[in-house]
């Protein structure tokens, strides 16, 4: 038995507390150790979701029907949780409050042959401070253990990475492992912090139905212009897109089976298709809807986590199913300046079908554009004639239709006044032919 069990606190993984217990006790075996509490000989080495938890909850003050509490409390499972259905947090209570079922592990983690499961310990240099400074020992922190979090973010500084497996019950700071640190350059840091909040936001919230979830992508898929409606999308308009998002260029700096999903190929199977579902993927397609904070970003999350209806112009839905999508505001900025489809097309990477749509979509949007291109041309056709009267040119009946005749024709189909301010000067509305007779 050890003599010095100290308090576990409210961020602390399992892993953390056995560690501490056999640190400050001064036991020598790790096994030992890890039988005593944990009834295995290999407990040192599940630092991400332990074994004979039940084992652990009187440990940490907890009763047998708390045990899923402690562990979406103390592990990373809170994370995995969040998206997983009812039911299988129901197994996972049954099971863990009797035995140990290593199949669980892989029905709440999700991992698969394409997609592993890697949760390296991770630590904060500033917490190891802070921590030593507050209660005389570091521990391991839950959000910084979660995966995709890259920064600490009480301190913003990138997390240190214990590389390999161990045997025996480490802290934060020990010197004796091998470790790595993502180096972060400007460019991957803001997406890096986004991920990092929002991994840490998923243990503040409930269970996130994932049909609601889903919904909330494709509806921030239109606001942003990336697709028009679910029923017609282009794949390789999403992939285009994915693949240009700050999101996707720091995974591919990332180690491990993250890079992977830079290419974005698996977002059609989370959105259509066969509809599947990764907590990892939803983090990392929710972080890249080019949100304008993370602020922003992390609340959008809980407002989908309450199943609350937010509209695409920010508001909450009050009755009723949400409103149509509004055109994106780069669509509108793009249009503001664009004087013809083809520079559209090339401001906003979209086909042409896709600039046909969004007109067909948006009346107003439609109108604004062609009264500011019908201003344009006359303002342009007006200034040419002007310009050209100006220049003394030796002119005759001729003249006129020569230098001039398409931009008086367009005038007087479509600007009637202008062109009548404009025919005196030109001669326009009198006889070719000059009179014989005064």
């Amino acid at each position: 038995m050890f003599g010095y069990i100290p308090a576990l606190q409210c961020d602390e993984t399992l892993y953390s507390i056995c560690a501490a217990i056999h640190a400050l006790n001064g036991a020598t075996s790790a096994t030992t150790t890890s039988m005593e509490l944990m009834g295995v000989l290999h407990g040192a080495r599940q630092h991400d979701i332990p074994s004979h938890v039940r084992l652990l909850a009187p440990l940490v003050g907890g009763a047998q029907a708390a045990i899923l509490d402690i562990v979406k409390t103390h592990t990373i499972a809170g994370f995995y949780l969040a998206f997983a259905d009812p039911s299988v947090n129901s197994l996972l209570s049954a099971t863990w409050a009797e035995k140990d079922d290593g199949r669980l592990r892989k029905l709440l983690d999700g991992s698969s042959r394409t997609l592993r499961a890697n949760h390296p310990l991770r630590w904060c240099v500033d917490c190891i401070k802070s921590d030593i400074a507050r209660l005389g020992r570091p521990y391991w922190h839950v959000a910084h253990q979660l995966p995709l979090s890259l920064l600490c973010t009480a301190h913003g500084r990138e997390l240190e990475v214990a590389t390999g497996r161990h045997k025996r019950w480490l802290l934060p700071g020990d010197p004796a492992r091998t470790t790595s640190r993502l180096a972060l350059d400007e460019h991957d840091r803001v997406p890096a912090e986004s991920l990092s909040a929002l991994v840490a936001t998923t243990l503040e919230l409930g269970a996130i139905d994932i049909g609601v979830l889903r919904a909330a992508v494709l509806q921030r898929l239109q606001r942003i212009g990336v697709m028009h409606d679910a029923r017609s999308v282009r794949h390789e308009r999403i992939l285009e897109w994915f693949g240009s998002t700050d999101v996707s260029r720091l995974l591919l700096h990332l180690p491990g089976d993250l890079a992977c999903l830079a290419k974005g190929d698996w977002i059609a199977g989370q959105l259509w298709r066969h509809k599947r579902s990764h907590p990892v993927r939803w983090i990392v397609l929710w972080s890249s809807l080019e949100w304008r904070s993370i602020a922003e970003s992390s609340l959008s999350l809980h407002d989908v986590a309450s199943k609350r209806i937010v509209t695409v112009d920010g508001q909450l839905q009050m009755f009723g199913s949400a409103a149509l999508p509004l055109t994106p505001d780069k669509v509108q900025e793009a249009f503001a300046k664009a004087s013809s489809i083809a520079e559209a097309m090339e401001m906003l990477g979209a086909s042409r079908g896709s600039i046909f749509r969004w007109l067909e979509s948006d009346p107003a949007l439609r109108a604004r554009w062609k009264s500011r291109l019908r201003a344009k041309r006359q303002s342009e056709a007006f200034a040419h004639v002007v310009a050209t009267l100006e220049a003394d040119v030796q002119s005759d009946y001729r003249t006129p239709q020569r230098l001039f005749g398409a931009d008086l024709r367009w005038l007087r189909l479509r600007a009637p006044e202008t062109y009548a301010r404009l025919a005196p000067r030109v001669g326009e509305g009198r006889s070719t032919q000059f009179d014989l007779f005064a």
